[in-house]
């Protein structure tokens, strides 16, 4: 183990895989990629984080992981500018695990499972390598060490990127994604896949060319509903479709171009019958499976984007940012990201908006968890939601069918109030403008140290795809 001082890994990176393990709190980040402005790094790291961590508090926890005292989420007696809080600030921790392992990746999938994670598939698209992977590696969250896992049976999906996956009882349920390659055409998928813990065996549902599916897609969001059925919901996304209409200049004979396409339709899929289509193994045989159905949208939905973090609590499907990409002409890319905060409810098939509002500047501390109502309480008045109810949705948005606003920040917003400048290795570089606050007097100095003046943007050229089609939001 290596712990790292810093508040985030060094360099940064995209299209990583975020895992919580439940049976130790903490968080796994696994592969990544980060563009330098000349080339495209592409990793294989395992970094562990801590939310509990504290700078006072002494070594309590082995190298399994396994913390050996509890931490209560309390205030630290040290006060400090920039967490007026006190809450832990967390430590990050590499895991140099030992051969074999994993090779650079990132847009992979990652679930947990019985004390594992466990990764498939992804990319590695650099200077000297461009591939997609199709296997299947699980690490050990109590001896810090990796394994693949070989099917004992069945196929195993195509390799792709892109793709979304849960874990569900004692199966792991993959879906979608794309493969794409030099001398051949990008494939996008819409085909379930599952895989069994316990016999290592793969089966894919079968559909007939009638039914009515999701179309191929990636970078959607996944989320599984257990009541009052247990289902899987799939919302957004991003593909490609060759547009007809779209010839090169001078054609005639229609075009070739593709035109890209931000899904907003969300499908569910009931889960529980599979149990029944089994094989003599006991494994799911992907016979005669469930059917999709398509739900309309209802409430207050977010605008179209894709590539958005999501994770889904009390069966409610929790959908954060996002990006809107619109390609123009010699395949120059604009970007609109989004900041705000979205929850599908799978139980009422109903969208909202959670509109978050500033923490209080009270320090209150947040009590360990016991049986007392009072504590939940406490709790769900920090949790920052605008809500009447304890499950943080607007008894509003059942009035509501509308799509939210969603302002968004582009390129040209975020230089507003900025500055360029070109650097020591030619980047350009933009620094943020600070408002002059000689005048007004808060208790601190008016001088700022320079690492927390400047905001740093670097224009790079596009890469061989967006990362609307690969980003990869862990389960």
């Amino acid at each position: 183990l290596e712990v790292i001082d810093t508040p985030f890994p060094s360099p940064p990176r995209g299209n990583f895989t975020w895992t919580l393990c439940p049976t130790n709190g903490l968080f796994y980040m696994f592969g990544g990629e980060f563009y330098d402005g000349a080339e495209n790094l592409v990793f294989d790291d395992l970094l562990r984080w801590d939310p509990d961590y504290k700078e006072s508090q002494s070594d309590d926890e082995g190298d399994d992981g396994n913390k050996t005292k509890e931490n209560n989420l309390e205030p630290n007696n040290n006060q400090d500018e920039g967490n007026p809080n006190n809450f832990p600030t967390g430590q990050w921790t590499r895991i140099l695990s030992p051969l074999p392992h994993p090779p650079p990746r990132c847009a992979h999938s990652a679930v947990f499972h019985n004390d594992g994670i466990y990764i498939f598939g992804g990319e590695c698209a650099t200077a000297e390598k461009y591939h997609h992977y199709r296997d299947l590696w699980r690490l050990d969250v109590k001896k810090n060490t990796w394994e693949e896992c070989r099917s004992r049976g069945g196929n195993p999906p195509a390799a792709r990127s892109g793709h979304r996956a849960v874990a569900w009882r004692h199966y792991m349920i993959l879906f979608g994604g794309f493969h794409e390659a030099l001398r051949t055409e990008t494939r996008w998928f819409n085909d379930i896949h599952i895989f069994d813990f316990q016999t290592f065996t793969w089966a894919e549902l079968q559909y007939g060319k009638l039914a009515r599916l999701p179309p191929a897609r990636s970078a959607c969001n996944m989320g599984l509903c257990t009541a009052p059925t247990e289902s899987l919901f799939i919302y957004g996304g991003y593909s490609k479709l060759k547009n007809p209409n779209l010839g090169g200049a001078g054609s005639t004979g229609g075009g070739n171009k593709s035109e890209g396409i931000t899904h907003v339709d969300c499908w569910t899929l009931p889960l529980k019958s599979l149990l029944n289509a089994t094989g003599k193994g006991g494994g799911i045989t992907g016979a005669s499976p469930p059917a999709w159905e398509r739900i309309s949208r209802k409430g207050e939905y977010p605008s179209p984007r894709a590539g958005t973090s999501t994770i889904t609590h009390k069966n409610k499907m929790l959908l954060f940012g996002g990006v809107l990409d619109s390609e123009g002409d010699h395949h120059r890319m604009e970007s609109v990201f989004y900041d705000d905060l979205f929850a599908l409810d799978m139980e009422r098939k109903r969208w909202f908006a959670m509109r978050l509002k500033k923490a209080s500047g009270g320090g209150r501390r947040r009590r360990k968890k016991k049986d007392s109502e009072a504590d939940v309480e406490n709790e769900s008045d920090e949790d920052g939601c605008e809500s009447d109810n304890n499950d943080g949705l607007d008894n509003d948005g059942d009035a509501k069918n509308e799509e939210a606003i969603s302002s968004g920040w582009d390129i040209g917003k975020l230089k507003h109030d900025m500055f360029a400048f070109i650097d020591g290795d030619g980047n350009i570089v933009y620094e943020k403008i600070e408002e002059d606050n000689a005048g007004e007097d808060d208790g601190h100095s008016s001088e700022k140290k320079e690492s927390d003046e400047k905001a740093h943007v670097v224009e790079v050229p596009i890469a061989l795809e967006s990362d609307t089609e690969k980003n990869c939001a862990s389960e």
